[in-house]
């Protein structure tokens, strides 16, 4: 498989995947958060900060755009 695509045996699963590069993992993270909301709600509420440092930050991202 990997002389098929071209690619080197050193190559790792997450390298060929993009996951070592921060833009990719970002934009994963921020889609799961999106898709299963539920869950994160009831981690954050178990921290007060994190929850409020959360919202300055979606507010902050929005006032960018």
């Amino acid at each position: 498989m990997f002389k098929k695509y071209c690619l080197d045996c050193n190559n790792s699963i997450s390298s060929v995947l993009g996951l070592n590069i921060p833009e990719i993992v970002n934009k994963l993270q921020q889609l799961v958060h999106e898709k299963y909301v539920n869950i994160f709600q009831e981690q954050e509420s178990e921290n007060p900060k994190l929850a409020r440092a959360k919202k300055k930050e979606i507010t902050l991202h929005h006032s960018l755009k």
